[in-house]
């Protein structure tokens, strides 16, 4: 039986996760005040719900996020392209460290050189294309070292408490797992459901995540619970409040028309 209470702590623990992502995009776009972080808010959950819905390796959510950016804060394409494209190339960088471990002990040092040079040559590319985009942009060609560096911290920061939550929910069910074995639980589905199958790797990252935990010795019922608890914080979470976050963009651009129309 799962606590209630650690059920709360880790929603808390994902709302702290949008917190940060919408205090990021707040930097990036140069926004402050508490109406504009409310406003980042609504556009990250409705694409967190974009994403849940698509099968496209979050190309659609970041599409969707790109044009509520465009229309809530009158930023141009090219702009938000940009703004956009750094965003992802600083939180996948921020990743690949997890992934450096996560193959590294999945399989045996011998057998995942070639993965983690790869992963490290990634690294190397996104680095590089970071600073391309720079070069060539007019809004971040002013970006320092040390502004790429704040953002990395931050989106790693992101991504532990992505491994942190899996960590609550395996010590508050009682499972001997190692760190390792919790990192691999958390990181192998994740890297499976980005695999463009399913909308948001539907059955693609349980069935991972199940796969993993009966590998280090948990039995098949209680990783299917541990799979489900972990995707409805970590997922069905966001998508639920962003279809609130869709109906609430509906009602009032509704309200908005209807007033306009009075007036008229």
């Amino acid at each position: 039986m799962i606590n209630p209470g650690i059920v709360a702590m880790l929603l808390f623990i994902q709302l702290l996760t949008f917190v940060l992502m919408s205090r990021q995009w707040m930097r990036l776009i140069q926004v402050k005040g508490h109406k504009s972080f409310l406003t980042v808010m609504n556009i990250l959950f409705t694409s967190a719900f974009t994403e849940g819905i698509t099968p496209s390796v979050k190309f659609g959510s970041e599409a969707v996020k790109g044009h509520m950016f465009m229309q809530r804060f009158s930023l141009g394409l090219k702009v938000i392209m940009e703004t956009v494209a750094v965003q992802k190339l600083i939180s996948i960088s921020a990743l690949v460290p997890f992934l450096l471990l996560t193959v590294w002990f999945w399989w045996s040092p011998a057998r995942a050189g070639f993965t983690v040079a790869g992963l490290i040559v990634l690294a190397g590319l996104i680095f590089a294309a970071i600073r391309v985009i720079q070069g060539r942009s007019n809004a971040l060609g002013d970006w320092s070292l040390k502004k790429i560096w704040f953002h990395y911290r931050l989106s790693f920061v992101i991504w532990a408490l992505f491994y942190a939550k899996g960590l609550i929910l395996s010590l508050s069910m009682g499972l001997e797992l190692s760190l390792l074995a919790v990192l691999l639980a958390a990181f192998l589905p994740y890297m499976a459901a980005l695999t463009p199958i399913t909308p948001g790797g539907i059955g693609t990252f349980e069935g991972v995540m199940v796969m993993v935990l009966v590998a280090f010795g948990v039995t098949a019922g209680t990783a299917i619970v541990f799979a489900l608890v972990f995707r409805l914080i970590t997922f069905w979470f966001g998508v639920t409040v962003g279809a609130g976050c869709i109906l609430w963009n509906m009602y009032h651009k509704n309200h908005v028309n209807s007033h306009e129309i009075e007036a008229v």
